[in-house]
């Protein structure tokens, strides 16, 4: 395995670092009250630490909450996107050991794009669906009727996001990451 995605190591400072656009605020509320990502009880005087795949599900909803989708819609959301960075990682997706350095990467070129998921999420109503790539449908398997009001569907990028910000983390942790 490249990392450790499920090992709380990676403080809030961290968090922020790896996904910029995340506000220190947002995300101690996000910690505390939404999302599960890391160790939620430090205690007294300990930092929250936050898991790999907890920063992979943030950098989502990040960007899910800048798309209208309320917090807790957003959540749920991450949480069957993050279960499938860790099918991802399951797989064990090329890597390149850049020796020296310590840093090994998640290979990213135009022949694994082409094996890389993608998901679309869609709302219907006031109802978020997301569906992989094959599974995919116009509308989920309801019977909608005439009330169908699809708002937007959005592609995500589901393998590629999860490749791009553990090499974020391999950059961190080797001191690259500015």
């Amino acid at each position: 395995m490249l990392i450790d995605l499920e090992s709380p190591v990676y403080t809030q400072a961290q968090v922020l670092k790896l996904i910029p656009r995340l506000k220190p605020k947002t995300l101690q509320n996000w910690a505390e009250r939404i999302l599960d990502v890391g160790e939620q009880k430090p205690g007294k005087q300990n930092k929250r630490l936050y898991t790999p795949i907890g920063v992979i599900m943030l950098d989502f909803m990040t960007d899910a909450v800048g798309y209208g989708i309320k917090p807790e819609k957003a959540r749920d959301l991450a949480k069957e996107l993050g279960a499938a960075a860790l099918e991802f990682f399951d797989g064990e997706p090329e890597t390149l050991d850049t020796g020296s350095s310590g840093v090994r990467w998640v290979v990213i070129n135009e022949a694994t794009m082409a094996e890389f998921r993608r998901a679309f999420i869609t709302r219907v109503e006031d109802d978020y669906y997301i569906e992989f790539e094959g599974d995919f449908q116009v509308a989920p398997e309801h019977d909608w009727g005439k009330r169908t009001i699809r708002s937007f569907c959005i592609l995500v990028e589901v393998d590629y996001r999860a490749a791009m910000m553990v090499n974020q983390i391999a950059l961190l942790d080797a001191g690259k990451l500015s």
